[in-house]
């Protein structure tokens, strides 16, 4: 999965999920079972990209949310 928006790049593939910005920003990542329960958060201060591993999560689907001081995207991601 890949995905571009206004200069920002959010991917996702042998469970790492990697956001690109076009300048530095602090990026929240939230990561939901598919009950809606919040299994796991990451914030960071992004200069350029970073990538988050998704690895120690159980085998299945999961709801991710990333948010920035200007965008907010909400992808469905398959652990396996």
């Amino acid at each position: 999965m890949a995905s571009v928006v206004r200069g920002y790049t959010f991917s996702y593939g042998h469970n790492e999920l990697m956001v690109t910005l076009p300048k530095s920003s602090m990026v929240r990542v939230q990561v939901f079972d598919m009950m809606g329960h919040l299994v796991e958060t990451f914030s960071e201060s992004v200069s350029a990209s970073a990538s988050f591993s998704l690895d120690h999560l159980n085998r299945g689907s999961y709801v991710v949310r990333i948010e920035s001081d200007r965008l907010a995207r909400t992808t469905r991601v398959a652990v396996k």
